[in-house]
């Protein structure tokens, strides 16, 4: 690895870079890679012309250019290995060997090459600063493990994929909003947006990979089902019965209108539904102090998201089980022919259509107080700073349909892990 730096009247900044790096993990002749990089960045706000606008306290523009390595596979996975497995050899127990995997003689680095483009902006003596960054990254040579079909013997095999790109905007403000002789209110805005799409599958030769969820023009973790379209109502019977289903099932889209839903390739009715990369992301982090005391919260958001809910997949969404405790559903009967959710003994073959859910939360992160100790009453005990202090986590969220949702940002469905928990914690920060 070697890098150079080059400041010019400490406005002009110059760096370059290169790596060469090897990794045991990957095929043979596929081991070692060069990765350079190169970074320009001007002190705007140290040009005449720039300081005799008098607006900003600060402005530099950044721009940058490199390529980055991944190798995160397990071990030998290019390697064909062996598993031990017992047979019964004429009344006797015997061991045997049999294949345990399919190795990839192939397997390579994926790399991804980014161009970012950066500026920070002070105002006000840097009581407002805006950090901003565009960035466009294009990830080749993807690393994935991708299902086989099950004629190969094998559930899966480390490869790489196909080409990526992620574009987007990240945008950090912070402010101080009131400066005081005892009180001060700071606050942290930050925003991010990102696009993910596959540009490419196995060298261009197939646009779709059904089985691992991989489209062309689509993103990552993308969502292939069937389309919701409602629960089939009393007077919808006749037509119903077309599609082999009755009042209180689940209705699907027939998307060919070919009066059939099917899965076959040549008359697919599955569509792309959304996908688990959220559009957005922001937060805000509100700062207060006073004298010896501070408040200080945090909230999120994550908007843009769709999920499988795990609390409908599993056994809690099953209403047919009197074996397992089940969410308050508003569930069909002919007493109350709902939309919201299917009947409990219909026939159901596409109910997993239900369960694609927009994801988008609020979340109150935290709040904390604080107290600290005058530095007169700490001198005598030889402590420098003392600081007690409450915290409660988690004590809100918001999402949509809250009945159905233990947690969309862990999506786990388990009460063990997934559980939107509130604490309270109590603390004390001592320096000497």
């Amino acid at each position: 690895m070697g890098r150079i730096n080059y400041i010019y009247n400490d406005k002009y900044l110059f760096t370059v870079t290169g790596r060469y790096d090897g990794s045991s993990v990957l095929a043979q002749g596929n081991k070692w890679a060069f990765f350079p990089s190169a970074a320009l960045a001007w002190r705007m706000g140290d040009e005449a012309f720039i300081k005799d606008l008098n607006v900003f306290s600060d402005l530099k523009l950044r721009l940058s250019y490199g390529i980055v390595g991944n190798d995160v596979v397990p071990p030998f996975s290019t390697q064909a290995n062996m598993r031990q497995t017992a047979y019964d050899w004429d009344g006797a127990p015997a061991f045997g060997y049999a294949p345990n995997n399919i190795g990839n003689s192939e397997l390579k680095w994926e790399n991804s090459e980014e161009v970012n483009l950066g500026l920070n902006m002070g105002f006000l003596q840097n009581r407002i600063t805006v950090d901003l960054e565009l960035y466009h990254k294009i990830t080749n040579d993807l690393i994935q493990n991708v299902a086989l079909p099950s004629s190969f013997g094998f559930s899966s095999v480390t490869a790489n994929v196909g080409k990526l790109v992620n574009k987007g905007i990240e945008v950090s403000l912070n402010t101080v909003n009131v400066q005081k002789n005892n009180f001060r209110w700071s606050t942290n805005l930050n925003f991010s947006s990102n696009h993910n799409e596959i540009l490419e599958l196995y060298g261009g030769t197939v646009e779709r990979d059904i089985a691992n969820s991989l489209f062309v023009g689509h993103p990552l973790r993308s969502h292939y089902f069937y389309e919701y379209d409602g629960i089939w109502q009393l007077d919808q019977a006749e037509e119903a019965l077309k599609f082999g289903q009755v009042p209180g099932s689940v209705r699907v889209v027939d998307q060919n209108q070919d009066g059939l839903i099917s899965a076959a390739i040549e008359r697919d009715d599955r569509v792309i539904l959304g996908n688990q990369l959220p559009s957005w992301i922001g937060g805000m982090t509100n700062m207060f102090s006073y004298k010896d005391w501070d408040l200080s919260f945090f909230i999120y958001t994550r908007q843009g998201v769709m999920l499988r809910n795990a609390m409908l997949q599993g056994t809690f969404g099953e209403l047919g089980s009197p074996r397992y405790n089940r969410l308050n559903l508003n569930y069909w009967t002919q007493e109350n022919p709902t939309n919201d959710y299917f009947g409990v003994w219909q026939p159901n073959p596409f109910r997993q259509a239900i369960q694609y859910k927009n994801a988008n939360f609020v979340r109150l992160q935290f709040i904390t107080l604080g107290y600290n100790l005058p530095k007169t009453a700490l001198s005598r005990l030889k402590i420098s700073n003392a600081r007690f202090y409450i915290q409660v986590d988690n004590p809100y969220f918001y999402v949509n349909e809250r009945n159905i949702w233990m947690d969309p940002e862990f999506n786990s469905g388990t009460f063990r892990d997934d559980v939107p928990f509130s604490a309270i914690l109590f603390g004390l920060n001592l320096a000497f």
